[in-house]
């Protein structure tokens, strides 16, 4: 079956009076908002892409020159953005099956995050497909051609919102992991925020990872508490290592640990789930996850991230936090009459301990203690109260 052709609008018009200077061309890394917004969508597979332009819009031409995108001028962009809107929907004929509309100022949403539109919009290109960060709507909205026909030939200035709301019944929502989905940039200070964000954008945060466990783990509640476990065991042995003087990444730790068992059932889940979550944008994680398992372990580089995740999964079991004694003793009963498999246990053992004993080299005390396992009762549901 033939895929539904989509393209996109980018709505860059408007004056920018609350930031004080032209959104669509503030700076972000080595590029400007709007060629960044243009450069997401290609990277999503939609290649034909309109830049909707009315307030100086010939600078934002100027910056696009090279891309290979649409401009449309709007000459009735004080109007309002449903102006912006008609006219962008107005340049495509034929009309295309689905059309994305994203304001400029959203500018930070992830390739990712249109795939997924993408996907749900061709298993029924009848519907407006919205994205969702756990229940809460974002941008941008992916319209199927019959709606876009009918914003086209609108002769009243009835809005999006409205126009949206009169076709509530074709809404579905799609869950993503992309908390940018709710981030405008409208003053400076949000344009300060944006820039720190865009800092940490590839560590996803709790929210996104709860999407990414509940959209494809096998078994999402139990993987999820597992991964709030580790990451809490994990929190723990970073906070002991970063007070010996190592510079650990906090966050990324926390996340990793969260997802790390993402594809858990799957052959090679670590390989698996780094793929995974590698393909969502999110590449620092997945170097992690891809060596939750089996690590190799350097005596000489600083110790990581990586073997922060790895060592605290090797004091859960479950949701519970046990000594990694006991989970290697566990798995030497279920398995240690397969002389193969005692081999491997042995030798996965023997790393574990190498790197607890390089940890507590740097901590100045045993990893039992920092963790307190003589209460290993705490369930997840415990420790993230305690957070």
């Amino acid at each position: 079956m033939t895929p539904p052709h989509v393209v996109a609008i980018i709505l860059a018009a408007g004056r920018s009076s609350r930031m004080g200077r032209l959104k669509p061309l503030l700076p972000l890394a080595e590029r400007t908002v709007i060629e960044r917004l243009v450069s997401v969508f290609h990277q999503a597979g939609v290649a034909d892409v309109g830049v909707v332009v009315g307030y100086r819009g010939g600078e934002i031409a100027q910056a696009l020159r090279d891309a290979p995108v649409r401009i449309i001028e709007n000459a009735h962009f004080d109007r309002g953005m449903y102006s912006s809107v008609q006219a962008g929907v107005r340049a495509f004929d034929p009309v295309p099956d689905g059309l994305f509309v994203l304001p400029a100022d959203i500018p930070l949403v992830r390739p990712w995050t249109l795939q997924c539109l993408m996907h749900r919009f061709s298993e029924d290109s009848s519907k407006v497909v919205h994205p969702c960060l756990l229940g809460e709507r974002g941008h941008p909205p992916l319209l199927p051609g019959s709606l876009v026909r009918q914003i086209a030939e609108d002769t009243v200035d009835t809005g999006l919102h409205r126009v949206l709301e009169a076709n509530a019944h074709r809404n579905v929502d799609q869950e993503v992991a992309d908390r940018y989905i709710l981030i405008d940039v409208d003053t400076p200070g949000d344009y300060e925020s944006l820039l720190n964000q865009w800092r940490r954008y590839p560590i996803p945060d709790d929210r996104e990872c709860r999407v990414m466990v509940s959209c494809h783990a096998s078994d999402p509640q139990g993987i999820w508490r597992h991964g709030q476990a580790v990451a809490h065991v994990a929190g723990m042995i970073c906070g002991a290592l970063k007070a010996g003087g190592c510079d650990l990444d906090a966050e990324l730790i926390r996340g990793a640990a969260l997802v790390h068992d993402i594809a858990k059932g799957r052959q090679d889940h670590a390989r698996a789930g780094a793929k995974l979550i590698g393909d969502m944008g999110f590449a620092p994680v997945a170097g992690i996850v891809a060596c939750h398992m089996e690590i190799a372990l350097d005596p000489q580089a600083p110790v990581s991230e990586a073997e922060v995740v790895y060592m605290a999964d090797k004091y859960v079991q479950g949701d519970r936090r046990v000594s990694m004694d006991a989970r290697f003793d566990k798995a030497m009963e279920r398995f240690g009459a397969d002389e193969e498999a005692r081999r491997h246990i042995l030798r996965r053992r023997a790393t574990a301990t190498a790197v607890r004993d390089r940890m507590e080299r740097l901590i100045g005390r045993p990893l039992a203690g920092v963790l307190d396992l003589n209460d290993p009762s705490a369930s997840s549901d415990a420790l993230e109260k305690s957070r």
